[in-house]
């Protein structure tokens, strides 16, 4: 493997990201090709091949147990550093990208170290030298080669390709469309109901007893809707056709608390008749015969007191 040096801009970069997407940069970085700053075109790269690369090997007891990361976490790792401009993908299909923050000179490790007498600030023919080469643009060659790379990867994914997925735009990493391409809702046939004019009260009710019972309506939490008042219109027409006064049925609804409407209901209470006095049935005809014998002597008695 050979060795690379990790630059500030990147680690300004990296600053904030998961150990995942530090993993999986360090990984392309190994693999990057030195002459273009391009990973994926050499040596092919996938998303299990980055997940096996970036497990983790976790202590259990004697030995160990190896983490891996799932195909979709390896992709949101790659989203994260594309969104951090570390890598820019290139082709649609596949996992091409190239690194605009790498060093694309081969350093040694003799190189990187640093003896005790040497100055860290001070800047060696080498490194003002690599310094300036990372602020040119690229090659020459690196347009040619990545059209190349292109065309070769979209030959081979041309006739998969339905005319919706080539219309489609959005992230080339996530696969998602941009907001702007999403078609906008149809009304449906709630919205074109309560978009249309409501219905309208014949003749017959009186506009104030209607009035009492849509605000009725609304305390009961049932508001009156355009479909909802042509229902109740069907009812009091019924209603007025069996012999039913329409606005007595509304007020009939909004006293007793109900939410539609129903036929007239008489209220017919029992009349209070003054109580009888109870029959005695313990005594037979000849103790009811003396019983009433008696009741007339008393009363002849009250009468006339001097007899």
């Amino acid at each position: 493997m050979t060795a690379f040096v990790i630059t500030n801009p990147e680690m300004n970069a990296l600053y904030g990201l998961s150990g995942l997407a530090w993993k999986i940069y360090l990984i392309l970085r190994a693999a990057m090709d030195y002459a273009t700053g391009i990973v994926g075109v050499v040596k092919k790269i996938s998303l299990s091949s980055l997940a096996e690369q970036a497990e983790t090997h976790v202590p259990r007891g004697r030995g160990a147990q190896a983490k891996r990361p799932s195909p979709m976490q390896v992709r949101t790792a790659l989203d994260s550093l594309s969104r951090a401009g570390l890598i820019e993908k290139r082709v649609v299909v596949g996992l091409i990208f190239f690194l605009p923050l790498a060093r694309r000179d081969v350093v040694c490790p003799k190189q990187t170290q640093q003896s005790d007498n040497t100055n860290p600030t001070r800047k060696t023919p080498r490194t003002q030298q690599a310094t300036q080469h990372s602020e040119t643009p690229p090659p020459r060659g690196f347009e040619e080669h990545t059209q190349q790379a292109t065309q070769q990867s979209g030959n081979t994914t041309e006739n998969r390709m339905t005319p919706q997925t080539q219309h489609t735009s959005g992230d080339p990493i996530s696969g998602r469309e941009s907001k702007g391409d999403t078609p906008l809702p149809t009304p449906t046939a709630r919205t074109r109901a309560r978009a249309s004019q409501p219905p309208v009260l014949p003749g017959w009710i009186d506009p104030q007893t209607w009035h009492d019972y849509e605000t009725h309506r609304k305390a009961l939490r049932k508001p009156l809707v355009n479909g909802s008042i042509a229902h109740v219109l069907r009812d009091l027409e019924k209603l007025r056709a069996q012999g039913h006064d329409p606005n007595a049925v509304l007020s009939q609804s909004i006293v007793r608390g109900w939410v539609g409407v129903f036929p007239l209901h008489e209220d017919s209470q029992p009349k209070t008749q003054p109580p009888s006095k109870p029959e005695d049935t313990r005594l037979g005809p000849a103790g009811r015969a003396t019983l009433q014998a008696a009741e007339r002597w008393l009363n002849n008695a009250q009468e006339n007191p001097d007899d």
